[in-house]
């Protein structure tokens, strides 16, 4: 291919590469964030992460 278009060899292997992550970019990460709504939903091990946003919030504006 890179002979019959004048192309380097590593330009044609990088666009190709542009092509395919942007082809699934959006649509793979939509989907993956949709997938984990909830995971941490009924952790019992967890902190109490409004607290600790308190917690930080203090320590920065004092």
């Amino acid at each position: 291919v890179a002979l019959k278009t004048g192309a380097k060899q590593s330009e044609l292997i990088r666009k190709a590469i542009d092509k395919f992550l942007e082809r699934f970019k959006d649509r793979d990460r939509k989907q993956l964030i949709r997938q984990a709504k909830g995971i941490w939903q009924d952790r019992t091990d967890l902190p109490d992460f409004k607290q600790l946003r308190r917690e930080w919030d203090r320590v920065n504006f004092e």
